[in-house]
This record gives C-alpha cells, sequence and structure tokens, in this order.
C-alpha cells in the first residue's frame, strides 16, 4: 500500500477540478523529481501537460527539453508530453534541434516517439532541417541495426514499423513534408547528396498512399535508370526488414512489375528481377505465393 500513496496522489492531482497556483505545484514536482523511482519520474511527466496552465508552457517546456537532455531514460515520455504543449516561436529552433539531436543517441525502441514527434507535431518551419537530420541520422541508424544483427532474415523489430508508419502517416495530414522529401531525393546522384536508405523507404511507403502512386513509381524508375538507386542498396533496403516493410508488400509487388515491364532499360529489368527474388527471399513464409503469382501472370503477358 505504501508504494502505491505516491500514484494514488498524483492519480488525485491529475482529477483536481481547480489548481490554484499550478506553477508553484509544478516547481516542487520537478524538484522533487530526482528523487523519484524512475517509474514514478514517468508518470509525473505524463500528468505535466493536465496540471499545467497556458501560462506555464514555458516553464515545462524548458525543463522537460533539460531532461530530454540529460536523462536517455525519459527521452520517450518527454517527447510524449512535449507534444502536447504549444511551443512558443522563440522556444522552436531549440526544442526542435533538442529532438534532433536524440536521434543518433538513442536505442532503436525510442526511436518511433522521436520521429513522430518531428514529421507530426514539430513546427513546420523546420521542416527542412529536420528532413535533411532524419535522412542522414535515421538512415545510418538503420543500417547499423541491420549490420549489428546477429539473427536471420526476417529480422527487424517493430520499432522499423513504427518508425516507418509514423513518417508515411505524416505525409497524409502535412503535405510539405512529402514535398520536402521528394526535393531531397530528386537531387540526388553523381556529385550531389547520396540516396539513403531511408529515401527509398520513403518511396516505397508513399507510393501506398493513392493519388501519389504514380509519382513515387516514376520517381523510382528514374532513380534505377540513372543508376543512382544501385542493387547494393536496394538489397541494404529489403533484406531483413521484413517486419518494417510487410505493411508495404503490395507496393513492393507494384514498384516490381513495373521495373520489369521496362524492357528496353536494362538497369530497371536487372532491377525488378533482384527486387522480386528479395521479395522471395524475405517474404517465403508469408507472402511466397502472392509473390510467385504476381510473377507468373507477369510473364505470361496477362
Amino acid at each position: 500500500m505504501e508504494k502505491n500513496i505516491p500514484k494514488l496522489i498524483l492519480r488525485e492531482l491529475r482529477w483536481m477540478d481547480l489548481v490554484v497556483d499550478s506553477q508553484q505545484l509544478l516547481e516542487k514536482l520537478l524538484g522533487a523529481l530526482p528523487a523519484f523511482s524512475p517509474s514514478l519520474q514517468r508518470d509525473v511527466i505524463y500528468i505535466l501537460p493536465e496540471i499545467a496552465s497556458d501560462e506555464d508552457g514555458l516553464i515545462v517546456v524548458n525543463a522537460l527539453l533539460d531532461l530530454i537532455r540529460s536523462d536517455a531514460g525519459l527521452v520517450v515520455c518527454c517527447i510524449e508530453a512535449l507534444g502536447n504543449f504549444n511551443v512558443l516561436n522563440e522556444q522552436t529552433a531549440s526544442v526542435v534541434q533538442c529532438v534532433l539531436d536524440r536521434l543518433d543517441s538513442s536505442p532503436l525502441t525510442d526511436l518511433p516517439a522521436i520521429v513522430k514527434y518531428l514529421v507530426q507535431e514539430a513546427p513546420a518551419t523546420n521542416m527542412d532541417d529536420i528532413v535533411d537530420q532524419l535522412r542522414d541520422k535515421l538512415s545510418a541508424t538503420l543500417a547499423f541495426e541491420d549490420a549489428s544483427r546477429s539473427g536471420g532474415r526476417n529480422s527487424g523489430g517493430n520499432e522499423e514499423a513504427l518508425v516507418l508508419g509514423s513518417i508515411v502517416q505524416g505525409f497524409y495530414f502535412r503535405e510539405e513534408l512529402l514535398k520536402m522529401f521528394v526535393a531531397k531525393i530528386q537531387a540526388t546522384g553523381p556529385g550531389a547528396s547520396p540516396l539513403r536508405l531511408l529515401d527509398v523507404w520513403v518511396l516505397i511507403g508513399a507510393h501506398r498512399i493513392p493519388k501519389h502512386q504514380d509519382k513515387m513509381a516514376k520517381l523510382l524508375k528514374k532513380k534505377v535508370h540513372t543508376r543512382v538507386l544501385s542493387v547494393e542498396l536496394m538489397i541494404r533496403c529489403i533484406q531483413s526488414h521484413t517486419n518494417a516493410l510487410k505493411a508495404y508488400f503490395p507496393s513492393l509487388l507494384q514498384l516490381g512489375s513495373m521495373l520489369l515491364s521496362q524492357t528496353s532499360d536494362d538497369a530497371c529489368l536487372n532491377m525488378g528481377s533482384v527486387l522480386y527474388e528479395l521479395l522471395f527471399e524475405e517474404f517465403s513464409t508469408r507472402c511466397g505465393d502472392e509473390v510467385s503469382n504476381n510473377q507468373t501472370v507477369f510473364y505470361q503477358g496477362e
């Protein structure tokens, strides 16, 4: 019973109809935070948005940023709480940079919350920097996780699926996010910025959105035709990432079929064959029949 007393107190605070001096209450809770257990610390952070008044936003946001910088164990709950506050214009740059700094220093398990905040809740004025750092840091993290796995083919945890899902979901209600990604991908090539793992995932993920299918297919075909998208990169994007990409399996089939239909383009034909081979290898136990049927229909000319 004694262990539950702090949680009971927090529950009462959460449902109070009126807080006379919310600033003083917040200062007391934040000041006592280091003395709490990790579990209780997270509980306190999660109720901050419900206790704070509009005037307390500056104090709480600054406190959350300090915790994000200093305590790796509280990053996720701080970011989730941060999404409930209206960030002031003068805080925007520091908030976004603080979260971006955690992209390459957080474990994969924390990345879904970090990426979701950046693509769905962070101020749109920082979108260019957000996309640049996502392409750079997130691609490197995903590649490192892939290289460090000692398991079999069908690895890649749910965290990868949540990361890609957050980005694709962001495309639905943030048109500027997809436009920014597309502009960066279009600019890749020899003598310019290289195509990255996340770029290919974005093309696959955005292809699932009906109104963007044709544009994504044309852009992927162009990158294959110009050999900016290499076979090696395609293998790294698909191999061992089954869990992340299984929701986009129909799009992968359509893209493979589209590439194989480019009979006068050797690069596209080769990439289409490689893509189908990867799908056979990576999805054989789950979706092998669907791949086989699709490829058979194509070669029969139906």
